[in-house]
């Protein structure tokens, strides 16, 4: 009796990790979202398809180069950018936010 008590509590337990990562997973998706629908990084995402622009220009391409301490103060919206989607990543290698939903996220693109 108390072995299929262990089982059963065991499973409880499961279940409500389960409901932990599902909630933990929601929590990281509305953050994240939440900051992708910003008007700040709308703005950089308009001016990250301006990059090709920008690299035509040998003097800005070898600029954006440089090691991050020395990134060009006009281009610091970049930076975010690419720890923005750093961090998405890390989020999903890591199982916090599932790989298919960041993927299918209109969002996240």
């Amino acid at each position: 009796m108390a072995s299929k008590k262990r089982v059963h509590m065991g499973n409880i337990g499961l279940i409500q990790l389960r409901h932990v990562r599902a909630s933990n997973q929601i929590a990281a998706l509305n953050e994240t979202r939440e900051r992708v629908e910003s008007p700040e990084f709308q703005e950089f995402v308009r001016k990250a398809r301006e990059l090709p622009r920008y690299m035509a220009d040998p003097a800005t391409r070898r600029r954006l180069l440089a090691p991050e301490m020395d990134f060009p103060g006009e281009f610091q919206w970049l930076l975010v950018l690419m720890h923005f989607y750093e961090h998405l990543g890390i989020l999903v290698k890591n199982g916090v936010i599932d790989r298919t939903i960041a993927c299918e996220t209109r969002a996240f693109r």
